[in-house]
């Protein structure tokens, strides 16, 4: 008996030591059995046994403590091979048009810059399709867009023409294969291509980059267009809409002046001359121009009714000065800012500090000293203009977006609704309850208090002198070994605002 108790008591220090030196071994590594296979438990299992019997690890065990991860896991903490570049020389290619709407408050204008610093719309629309792996990059695709809009300009309806890559079979007619042949299919010069106007088994190009761009960037829909599609070009007319409150501006001379934008003029007072764009005329050919109620802007006949326009008769005011009114304008081109000089002196006839007439001085280059620039008047504000038709030949462009996708996009536009009808709201009774003046006492056109006319005004740089200063800083600029930057935009004038 005395025997047995001295065994088992040798035993239990035998068992005790061992467990301990496990211990030590597995300081510094906790075990992670829950990734072990069976077979690896059984072993181990049976290791450790070895351990409690002979009061040694085995040299197999030893190994084993000492490594920091289970055998089967080994594999999955290997260095990642670089994923494989996406082929896309393995797909057809095809030409589509894009309906584009944008909030553009928030951006520096739709054109994507050189180096991309700031945010723009393209920005964003080029890294969706890039993401996507839609496209391989901006050059490939054979890009154009329909206006070109500056910072804080909005747009209900841009149009961007693209090669895009597509999910149709490579034999159906007016694919391409290969992104090399993009150009001489735009150009015309691939005869035997065809008008690809397959929309059935297509990609969701709608629901695939809206789940990418922000919020404020929508895409519409898409349609097939014809290999030498360009949305600039082909684009036959443009329509902006300027969106203001009455407040106690004389609507009706305001009026009067829009009317006068009706036609080809020369518009250069009214226009920012940009000295890199080569324009050699500045005459445009206005197609409607009108001031109306918001929700009846598209009514040409709104004020035939029984109550006329609506406006005080004395002094052309609207009824409530809250009301929203909307400058109308559609013209084949604009100039750079054209519609914000066009807004900004009906802005100084509405508040009577102008006569109605003032356009059409403007427009008369006799009125002018010869080779002066445009009197400095303020533009109007860049956020409350909107581009809202881009109009082509009709049948040539043919919507198309998924039902689902619509609902969704409805959703969203929806709550972007949301936020900001509150934030106005908020800041409508912030004005009711701090400012605690009559609406038409608030003239949110900002103005100084000893007005000088317009045509007194100093006149900017001619377009000469601009040219001239533009040249000047580029020879200083090669002097001192500076490269002169190459921007893609400047090889077209700009033509729209």
């Amino acid at each position: 008996m005395i025997l047995f108790i001295c065994r088992r008591s040798q035993f239990n220090n035998q068992f005790l030591s061992s467990i301990s030196r496990v211990k030590q071994m597995s300081t510094h590594q906790v075990m992670d059995y829950s990734a072990w296979s069976k077979e690896d438990l059984i072993g181990r299992v049976k290791e450790l046994e070895t351990i409690v019997q002979t009061g040694k690890p085995s040299q197999k065990a030893i190994n084993q403590e000492c490594k920091c991860t289970p055998p089967t896991t080994k594999a999955k903490l290997r260095k990642k091979a670089a994923p494989r570049p996406f082929d896309f020389e393995a797909h057809p290619l095809r030409p589509i048009a894009l309906r584009l709407s944008y909030l553009g408050w928030s951006y520096h204008g739709l054109a994507s810059q050189e180096t991309d610093t700031v945010p723009t719309v393209e920005s964003h629309v080029f890294n969706a399709l890039m993401t996507a792996k839609l496209i391989p990059d901006r050059k490939a695709c054979q890009f154009s867009r329909c206006g070109r809009t500056d910072k804080g300009v909005s747009a209900f309806e841009q149009v961007l023409g693209l090669w895009i890559r597509s999910s149709l079979c490579a034999s159906t007619a007016g694919l391409v294969k290969g992104w090399e042949n993009t150009e001489p299919a735009k150009k015309g010069v691939m005869k035997e291509l065809g008008y690809c106007d397959v929309v059935d088994g297509e990609m969701d190009y709608v629901g695939i980059l809206n789940r990418i761009l922000p919020k404020d960037i929508r895409v519409l829909g898409w349609s097939p267009v014809p290999p030498t599609f360009d949305a600039r070009f082909d684009c036959q007319y443009r329509r902006y809409k300027y969106f203001f409150p009455a407040g106690a501006l004389d609507i009706r001379e305001m009026r009067t002046a829009a009317s006068q934008y009706i036609g080809v003029h020369d518009f250069r007072n009214f226009c920012k001359v940009d000295p890199a764009k080569n324009i050699s005329s500045y005459e445009r050919r206005v197609l409607d121009a009108d001031i109306r109620p918001l929700g009846l802007e598209d009514d040409p006949n709104w004020a035939d009714g029984p109550n006329g326009d609506g406006l005080d008769a004395e002094t052309g005011q609207a009824p409530e000065a809250d009301k929203c009114y909307v400058f109308t304008v559609t013209g084949h081109a604009f100039l750079w800012h054209q519609v914000r000089c066009m807004m900004g002196i009906l802005f100084l006839v509405g508040l009577r500090k102008e006569p109605s007439n003032l356009p059409t001085t403007l427009m008369d280059l006799s009125a002018h000293p010869p080779n002066s620039g445009r009197p400095a008047y303020d533009m109007a504000s860049e956020i409350p203009l909107v581009l809202v038709e881009c109009g082509y030949p009709t049948d040539m462009l043919r919507w198309h977006q998924d039902d689902a996708e619509s609902i969704k996009l409805a959703h969203g536009l929806r709550e972007l609704w949301r936020d900001y009808a509150v934030k106005s709201t908020q800041i409508g009774r912030l004005i009711q309850g701090v400012v605690g003046m009559d609406e038409r006492r608030l003239s949110w056109v900002s103005g100084k208090e000893k007005y000088v006319p317009v045509m007194k005004l100093g006149r900017c740089d001619s377009v000469e002198e601009r040219i001239r200063k533009s040249d000047d800083a580029k020879t200083r600029k090669r002097g001192a070994g500076t490269p002169d930057k190459v921007n893609d935009a400047g090889k077209r004038p700009k033509m729209v605002e």
